[in-house]
């Protein structure tokens, strides 16, 4: 088998730890905490832990989390990670009102989606629809996508590898150039490549492989637009 140019980084069933199996297995919420103030954030750390809830301290989104609270709504890591796996992405209300009635409130009272306003219900009503589907078809929502991402700047690079997997993406590293691209036209379904650098993967194209913007990544969670190189 082709692995030369082409190596499989890693798969969602790689991802499960000791410490996830052991959360899943005792039914615990893990919150991850996004667009906050530090007090804020301080704040609402002590009262999940107060009433039994994991609390998760990472800038980057961590997929054996069960639930994400979001000062606000922006693409971050965290919010396209929640819905690429479905997760609860919630108002800080959530915490506050369960804090104060001694017990976790019904977390459906308090999804950004009932929050929303003309400049964000995009947005949130997709975090609703994601969960619906990782409920519904018990997949997620790159299941089945076979990626390699091409992006200058590694930091980049493993962000958008990051959220591929933990959405269920079998993400493989593309060495350039592509020496053989027919020997890979069956490992690959997408080619996330920026612009500076999507001339060197254009021969994809031929064997079917579709070459899009990494931009797409993100789209395909909010709004479902497609962003594919052409040959001029």
């Amino acid at each position: 088998m082709y692995f030369r140019n082409l190596r499989k980084l890693v798969t969602m069933a790689s991802l499960k730890t000791r410490f996830q199996a052991t959360i899943e297995g005792a039914g615990s919420r893990v919150f991850l905490l996004s667009g906050l103030e530090d007090e804020k954030r301080e704040d609402l750390a002590v009262k999940i832990r107060e009433l039994g809830g994991v609390y998760v301290e990472s800038e980057a989104f961590r997929p054996h989390c069960t639930h994400i609270i979001c000062g606000k709504v922006t693409r971050s890591e965290k919010f396209l990670g929640g819905c690429a796996t479905g997760r609860w992405v919630l108002h800080p209300e959530y915490v506050t009102v369960s804090s104060e009635k001694g017990g976790w409130e019904a977390e459906e009272n308090y999804e950004w989606a009932n929050y929303a306003t003309p400049d964000n219900k995009q947005m949130v009503d997709s975090a609703r629809r994601w969960r619906f589907h990782a409920e519904v078809y018990q997949t997620l929502a790159f299941s089945d996508w076979k990626t390699a991402v091409v992006v200058p700047g590694n930091k980049k690079s493993i962000i958008y590898k990051r959220l591929l997997i933990s959405g269920g993406a079998e993400v493989y590293n593309l060495k350039l150039p592509v020496k053989n691209p027919g020997k890979v036209m069956n490992l690959l379904t997408f080619v996330f490549v920026s612009e500076r650098l999507a001339v060197q993967v254009c021969d994809l194209m031929e064997y079917g492989i579709l070459c899009l913007r990494p931009e797409y990544i993100g789209d395909y969670l909010v709004k479902v637009h497609t962003f594919v190189y052409t040959r001029s």
